[in-house]
């Protein structure tokens, strides 16, 4: 069974964030999972985060397992997804070295392999809907695995649920043209939460005539009121290409 490293791709937006509130993804490749700082399953998987990544063809994913060079193969998935699937996985107690590279940047991690699975599924505690402005969702979103979060994603509500955007822990999760997805909570061996779902119209965005300093509500996620108040209201300007 191989070990796939995910690397998952933010939107080329620039949102204003106020103080206090979740910044946007910076450029890819911009940050790492494991990041090295905790526990990492035996069966743990990479992934990298970030805005305007390249084509999977300009992006060069190495991995290093005990000193020794393990293949790889970039396999996109989605809009917004690459996954490396690797010759081998590594087993308890190896170190791996991860590096990304593309024309603008690199990022590089290393960890050990721990010795057991994660197999329960991370919890998904807020999923609130910050900004609708433009057809843009933005998206406020906090989680919990008994591991190690990877990030989160959100994938479209038809039957195939592909994923249509994705983050990292600490940033808003951005999604275009997308009227109502599901968000999940993501950790590190891929297993994702139960969804939950956030639609356009249900918060607060311009022009949608709701009092200025009136919290937005948070899709269908029961606590979202309250949640709502860890996160300021974004107000996004989308960058002209």
């Amino acid at each position: 069974m191989n070990l796939r490293a995910v690397v998952v791709v933010g939107f080329s937006l620039a949102i204003a964030t106020p103080a206090g509130a979740p910044p946007p993804l910076p450029p890819f490749p911009a940050e790492l999972r494991p990041d090295g700082q905790g526990p990492v399953p035996r069966n743990t998987r990479l992934w990298a985060f970030g805005e305007e990544a390249p084509p999977v063809a300009q992006i060069g994913a190495a991995v290093v397992v005990d000193g020794a060079a393990v293949a790889s193969s970039p396999v996109p998935r989605g809009c917004c997804l690459v996954e490396v699937e690797l010759s081998r996985a590594p087993v308890a107690g190896e170190e791996v070295s991860w590096l990304i590279t593309t024309a603008s940047g690199e990022q590089e991690v290393t960890f050990v392999v721990g010795s057991a699975d994660d197999v329960t599924t991370p919890t998904l505690t807020t999923a609130a809907l910050l900004d609708d402005a433009g057809g843009t969702l933005v998206i406020g979103v906090e989680g919990n695995d008994d591991v190690g979060l990877a990030g989160f994603v959100a994938r479209d509500i038809d039957g195939a649920q592909d994923i249509v955007s994705a983050a990292s822990p600490d940033h808003v999760l951005v999604v275009e043209d997308v009227a109502c997805v599901d968000v999940r909570a993501l950790d590190l061996a891929g297993l994702e939460s139960a969804p939950v779902r956030v639609c356009a119209g249900e918060g607060e965005g311009e022009g949608e005539g709701e009092g200025e300093g009136e919290p937005p509500r948070g899709g269908c996620f029961g606590g979202a009121p309250a949640m709502l108040l860890m996160f300021p209201v974004l107000r996004r300007r989308r960058s002209r290409r």
